[in-house]
């Protein structure tokens, strides 16, 4: 609950010190999860890897809105709901039945991308924003995996 906290605050946190304050938000949970890992129950390991998972969103997340910024792409409405329909999914966690929530914010995301003009920026974002979707879907499924559908 409180990595999905972190990874809604990053979808509109001021990218001045983002990169910082969640790379100490998730290094103190990592470390946290690493210490009682060995511990844990086979299935109660999955909180590690919903650890992972969550690191995983949020340096993708951070890595699209510098992207975008570094490409100077104007504020689209696309972006715009991507963003927030993103702190919408992440505000309600994971479950198989949301595996595909990203997908149509994703792909008008993208089309506004793909219709810039080509710089690396450009494709570093549009790059960011498969990854999220992907790791999302993953994330999803181990959820599905390790408590059944939601």
């Amino acid at each position: 609950a409180a990595t999905l906290a972190d990874l809604v605050r990053l979808t509109r946190r001021n990218l001045r010190g983002a990169e910082s304050w969640f790379g100490g938000r998730m290094a103190d949970r990592l470390l946290q999860l690493a210490r009682h890992y060995p511990e844990l129950p086979e299935p109660a390991r999955s909180r590690w890897d919903d650890g992972l998972l969550g690191l995983d969103i949020g340096d993708e997340l951070l890595h699209l809105r510098l992207s975008l910024a570094a490409a100077q792409v104007p504020v689209s409405a696309p972006q715009r709901r991507y963003l927030e329909q993103l702190e919408k999914v992440l505000g309600q966690g994971p479950a198989g039945n949301r595996a595909e929530a990203l997908a149509q914010p994703s792909e008008a995301l993208l089309k506004t991308l793909y219709a810039l003009p080509p710089s690396d920026a450009v494709k570093l974002a549009q790059g960011a924003v498969l990854q999220l979707q992907s790791s999302w879907r993953a994330w999803c499924h181990q959820q599905e995996q390790s408590h059944g559908l939601a």
